[in-house]
């Protein structure tokens, strides 16, 4: 969802965990993988779609 460009509001609501939550996890994803915008994992998915597609 925060590919999509999703807020932390919208998607605690849609999840029924707070926004604060949403937005820890996020930040501990990106850690573990490095990554340091919202930019980088849509980048990221894209390529690996492109290379699948080969």
């Amino acid at each position: 969802m925060r590919a999509k460009g999703r807020r932390a509001e919208v998607i605690s609501g849609q999840l029924f965990i707070s926004a604060h939550t949403v937005k820890t996890h996020t930040s501990r994803i990106y850690r573990k993988l490095s990554i340091n915008s919202q930019q980088e994992p849509i980048d990221l998915a894209e390529e690996e779609r492109t290379v699948g597609k080969q």
